[in-house]
């Protein structure tokens, strides 16, 4: 995978893809469901004791180091041939919100109003794109008719 600088080692524009192979569907979509369903795992236990600051960002690269494991896992997957263009929106998408939300909790330590006024302004963008692309994640996982990743409970996987 190809990485950004200052995106928590996600990928951006090239994501790789392993060939699709001869895993039936139903299998494919239990081992999609169960990257989702330790995403989910993982991801409630971080952050549960983050009261500080300090706390808080080292739990946010937590997440983010889990968000990326799970990404990766997803892209090692080899899906039927008619699942692979589905797998790859859902994983790109989700990814693109997950690296939406991550610049959107960037922040600034400059005490300018203007400055502020400005990372606010770009904070609330990151935060509108990661909700735009985590619905279409959302919509993607379910045309592939995957079970636990898209759904209720997590915005991403």
């Amino acid at each position: 995978m190809e990485t950004t600088p200052g995106s928590g080692g996600l990928p951006v524009a090239k994501v790789a893809f392993a060939a699709p192979g001869s895993e039936s569907r139903t299998a494919f979509i239990s081992s999609a469901d169960a990257i989702c369903r330790s995403f989910r795992s993982r991801a409630r236990a971080i952050g549960a004791g983050a009261t500080t600051l300090v706390t808080q960002e080292t739990e946010l690269s937590r997440l983010l180091a889990t968000a990326e494991q799970s990404a990766k896992a997803l892209t090692e997957l080899s899906p039927p041939a008619s699942e692979a263009p589905g797998l790859r929106r859902f994983a790109t998408m989700t990814v693109a919100s997950v690296i939406a939300f991550a610049e959107a909790q960037t922040r600034t330590s400059s005490t300018s109003e203007t400055v502020g006024a400005q990372v606010e302004a770009r904070d609330l963008a990151d935060s509108a794109r990661s909700s735009h692309d985590a619905t279409a994640a959302t919509s993607a996982a379910r045309q592939l008719g995957l079970h636990v990743c898209g759904s209720s409970g997590s915005a991403w996987f």
